[in-house]
């Protein structure tokens, strides 16, 4: 009898210690929100209020092989039109730092996208609209100094597993004070895949093509990472990480770039979101 309580006191401190490492599962308390598919987390078309904090780090880049950091703060926000359509907001908002003595540090142009798309339930998606760039840059080594705008157009294949997609954007400047034009590409394809209810692969590369550069214009990074849905508060929240490897881009760009991304959604069921 007293072997087998102290068997029994054993196992409940093992228990208790395996509770208090297991910060995951501390945080997922069943009476907070249910947990939401972990394709949500990249797809661009998600009819859920989120909030993606990115930091990016691009090592060697520049005359001086510096590190680059930069924050981006990307928050999404969906609104209905009417029974048949919506608009998805998505604003990215940088904050750089380079140099090992932050020689170039503060806010740069943040970019706004609206894209209109359709409301349905099945499993293709797409959406359109107008990108601009404000001239928001605090120096202008961070910035072009240049208002600009172009049309953004995405598309994607969702299912409970996976979803395929891209998006695709181009700038032209339209004025401003500084004298640098602008003319680049941005495309960026997304495949994601769920492993379970709350791991995910993803790959998201952004590749870049600034036309107004000699020689080499392309930016084509390769690679990808693993991300993991949990519940905090009365939250959802992904966390990720990928490491890229850019194959092709200009003189004195980074060869390799990371991102980490802790991302909040902030669920409600559909008919309750899109109401008018």
């Amino acid at each position: 009898m007293i072997e087998a309580q102290e068997e029994e006191k054993n196992d409940s401190f093992l228990e208790g210690i395996y509770r208090d490492l297991n910060i995951f599962d501390r945080l997922e308390d069943e009476s907070r929100p249910q947990m939401i598919n972990p394709r949500e987390a990249e797809n661009p078309f998600t009819h859920l209020v989120n909030f993606p904090i990115q930091f990016n780090t691009h090592r060697n880049t520049g005359q001086k092989n510096e590190m680059m950091n930069v924050l981006n703060i990307k928050p999404q926000i969906p609104f209905i039109l009417n029974d048949d359509w919506y608009v998805l907001t998505k604003t990215d908002i940088p904050i750089t730092t380079r140099g090992t003595e932050n020689r170039d540090h503060g806010l740069g142009d943040i970019v706004f996208t609206t894209w209109f798309s359709p409301i349905n339930d099945k499993h293709w998606a797409w959406g359109a609209g107008p990108s601009i760039i404000f001239p928001t840059a605090t120096d202008t080594s961070l910035g072009s100094d240049k208002w600009s705008a172009g049309p953004s157009f995405a598309f994607g294949y969702i299912d409970d597993t996976w979803f395929v997609g891209s998006s695709f954007t181009n700038f032209w400047s339209l004025g401003g004070e500084g004298d640098r034009e602008v003319n680049f590409t941005n495309i960026q394809p997304v495949i994601s895949y769920k492993l379970n209810p709350k791991y995910y692969l993803v790959s998201s590369p952004l590749i870049t093509s600034n036309w107004r550069l000699d020689g080499e214009t392309w930016t084509v990074p390769l690679g990808g990472g693993l991300g993991r849905m949990f519940k905090f508060d009365r939250h959802v929240v992904s966390l990720q990480f990928q490491s890229f490897y850019n194959v092709i881009h200009p003189d004195h760009e980074a060869e390799w770039s990371t991102r980490f991304q802790l991302q909040y959604f902030f669920p409600k069921k559909r008919k309750a979101f899109f109401e008018k």
